[in-house]
C-alpha cells in the first residue's frame, strides 16, 4: 500500500516564488502527493503548521524555503522505502 505523503511549503507567496511553487506542485501532482503552501511568518508558527498535517499523512515533507525545486522523476516514496522502513519519523 502506498503511503500518504504531503509536501508542505512554508513560504510567503509572491511573484519571485511562483516558478518554484509551480514546479514543485507539478512534481507532487505527478507522484500523487498532496501539495500544500502555508504562509509562515515566524519560527513559532512552523511547528503548529507542521503538527496539523501529521495526523493525516504517513509522511510530511516540510520545505522551509522555495529554493528547493523537485525536477527528478524519482519519487519520495522510493527514498522513504529505502531509508525509513515504515518507522515513524518527525
Amino acid at each position: 500500500m502506498k503511503d500518504k505523503v504531503a509536501i508542505v511549503v512554508l513560504s510567503p507567496v509572491d511573484s519571485k516564488r511562483v516558478y518554484a511553487l509551480h514546479i514543485n506542485m507539478q512534481y507532487a501532482n505527478f507522484h500523487n502527493y498532496d501539495f500544500i503552501v502555508e504562509k509562515c511568518i515566524d519560527n513559532e508558527n512552523k511547528l503548529s503548521i507542521c503538527s496539523k498535517y501529521l495526523p493525516h499523512y504517513n509522511y510530511v515533507l516540510v520545505i522551509n524555503s522555495d529554493d528547493i525545486i523537485f525536477k527528478s522523476n524519482h519519487s519520495l516514496q522510493t527514498f522513504i522505502d529505502i531509508n525509513f522502513n515504515k518507522t515513524p519519523v518527525i
